[in-house]
C-alpha cells in the first residue's frame, strides 16, 4: 500500500507530463494504483471521476485531458490549445466525465488520438520570381582550335574548301591543327596506277601548297601546325623504297641558310615554314606524330579503321583523342573507373574528312564518309570540350557547314579535274586550274 506521500508525489509527477507508468515507477507503485487514485479513488484533494489535465504525446499516439469546464470542451479547440496540429492527428476517442450538483455539473474531456499518417502527393515546384538564378559559369579565358584534315589534294572538295576558309575568316581561331593527309600522292603510292583518276606528284604540291595558303591567308592571327598522314609520307616511302641513296639529301647550304631542309621533304615542298606552319615531325612513321592541345587532349592523323577505331584508339592511352585517317565523324566517350571510385572521361573524335566524296577518290565505291572537322575549345584550367563542324548537301545545289549556331553556304561543284599542260607552268598565283 503506498504512503500518502508517494501517491502525492505520483499525482504531481502526472500533472507535469510525466506518463502514468513512468510516474508509477518512478515513485515505487503499480500503476493500476496510480490510476485509482488519479480517478478518484481515495484522493481528496479532487472530486470524483475528476482527471488532472494535461498532454501525454508518444511517437503514434497522444492523450489530452481538458481542465474542468461548466460545458464540455471542442475536441479541436482542445488539441490547439495543447499545442497539436489537428491535421496530424485523427481517430479521436473522447470520454466526457460529469460530476458535481446535476442543475450545475462539471465537465472534462479526455481525448485519445493516433497520428494521422501523412500521404506526400506531388506537387508544382514554387515559383519564386523575387529569388535570382546564379550559374556557376568559371571564369577564365579560353582558347579554339581548328582541327581539319584529309583534304587528299588536289582531291579536297572546291564547296567544303571555302565554307572552311570562310569559318577561319570569322572565328579567327587562336590554333589549327591540320590532321594530314594535306596531299594525295596517288601516282606513288602502294596501290596499283589508276589513270583515269590519277594526278602527277607535282599537281598533289601545287595545290597542297594554295589550299594551305588560302587557310592562313583566311586566319592570318591563327597559329597553324602541321601533322603528317599516311598519303604525305608517300613522297619519303618512296625514296626508301626506290631511291633510298637520295633520301635526305639537301640543297647546298649557304652563308645565309646554313641550315637547310631534305630537298623533298613536305616542310620544304609545301613552303610549311613560308607560310608560317610548324610541322610536327616525327621520330619515324607519320604514326609517331602528335601534337598535345592539352595534356589530355592530344590530336594524331590515326591509322585504325572500322567501326571500332574510337574505341580502340582508347584502349591504351589516359589522355583523349583527336583523330582524322577514317574519313568519318563521331564522339565517343569512354568512362575509366580510378580504384578509388573517382571517373575521368575520355573522348575519342573523328574528324571527318573534306577531300571529295563523290567517285570514292578512284578506290572507294559508295563510300560511308562524312565531310567536316572538328573545333576543340580549352579553357586556362585544362578543361575542354570538342565538337563537330559538319558539312552536308542542302539538295539545291549548295552545300551548308553548320557549327554551333552557324551555318555557312557554298556552291556545290563537280569533282575537280586537273588539266596540266604548258600554260599552268606559266601561270602566277591567280592560277585557278589547281
Amino acid at each position: 500500500m503506498p504512503s500518502p506521500s508517494q501517491i502525492t508525489e505520483a499525482i504531481r509527477l502526472v500533472e507535469s507530463g510525466l506518463s502514468r507508468r513512468a510516474a508509477a515507477a518512478q515513485v515505487g507503485m503499480a500503476e493500476s494504483t496510480l490510476r485509482y487514485h488519479l480517478n478518484g479513488g481515495g484522493w481528496s484533494g479532487r472530486a470524483k471521476g475528476e482527471l488532472p489535465p494535461g498532454i501525454t504525446v508518444t511517437e503514434d499516439e497522444a492523450i489530452l485531458v481538458s481542465p474542468p469546464s461548466s460545458k464540455v470542451t471542442d475536441p479541436t479547440q482542445l488539441m490547439i490549445e495543447m499545442g497539436l496540429d489537428p491535421a496530424e492527428w485523427e481517430n479521436p476517442t473522447a470520454v466526457v466525465n460529469r460530476w458535481g450538483d446535476p442543475s450545475d455539473p462539471s465537465y472534462q474531456l479526455k481525448l485519445r488520438l493516433q497520428r494521422r499518417e501523412l500521404r506526400a502527393f506531388p506537387t508544382p515546384a514554387i515559383h519564386v520570381p523575387s529569388v535570382p538564378f546564379h550559374s556557376d559559369r568559371r571564369s577564365g579565358d579560353w582558347r579554339t582550335t581548328f582541327i581539319l584534315g584529309d583534304q587528299q589534294a588536289p582531291y579536297h572538295d572546291p564547296a567544303a574548301h571555302k565554307l572552311v576558309c570562310e569559318a577561319l575568316a570569322e572565328m579567327q581561331p587562336e590554333f589549327a591543327v591540320l590532321t594530314g593527309d594535306t596531299v594525295d600522292f596517288p601516282t606513288i603510292s602502294r596501290h596499283k596506277d589508276n589513270p583515269e583518276w590519277h594526278q602527277p606528284v607535282q599537281d598533289c604540291i601545287d595545290s597542297g601548297y594554295r589550299l594551305i595558303r588560302d587557310y592562313v591567308e583566311a586566319s592570318p592571327s591563327t597559329k597553324f601546325f602541321k601533322l603528317l598522314g599516311n598519303h604525305d609520307e608517300r613522297i619519303r616511302n618512296e625514296l626508301l623504297l626506290r631511291a633510298e641513296r637520295m633520301y635526305g639529301i639537301k640543297p647546298a647550304a649557304t652563308p645565309e641558310q646554313p641550315e637547310q631542309e631534305d630537298a623533298l621533304s613536305i616542310r620544304r615542298l609545301l613552303h610549311l615554314d613560308t607560310l608560317g606552319v610548324e610541322l610536327i615531325e616525327p621520330n619515324g612513321g607519320y604514326q609517331h606524330a602528335q601534337h598535345a592541345i592539352t595534356s589530355k587532349l592530344v590530336v594524331r592523323h590515326g591509322w585504325l579503321t572500322g567501326a571500332n577505331a574510337p574505341d580502340k584508339s582508347l584502349r591504351n592511352v589516359d589522355f583523349s583523342l583527336v583523330v582524322g585517317h577514317t574519313h568519318r565523324q563521331s564522339i565517343t566517350k569512354r568512362l575509366v573507373h580510378s580504384v578509388d571510385g573517382k571517373l575521368t572521361e575520355q573522348v575519342a573524335v573523328e574528324t571527318g574528312c573534306l577531300c571529295q566524296i563523290e567517285g570514292g577518290l578512284g578506290y572507294a565505291v559508295d563510300p560511308n564518309w562524312a565531310q567536316g572537322f572538328a573545333v576543340a575549345t580549352v579553357w586556362d584550367d585544362g578543361a575542354f570540350h570538342v565538337e563537330l563542324a559538319t558539312i552536308k548537301n542542302t539538295g539545291s545545289g549548295y552545300k551548308e557547314l553548320l557549327l554551333r549556331d552557324d551555318r555557312w553556304l557554298a556552291a556545290a561543284h563537280p569533282p575537280i579535274e586537273i588539266k596540266r599542260g604548258p600554260e599552268c607552268s606559266q601561270c602566277g598565283d591567280d592560277c585557278e586550274c589547281w
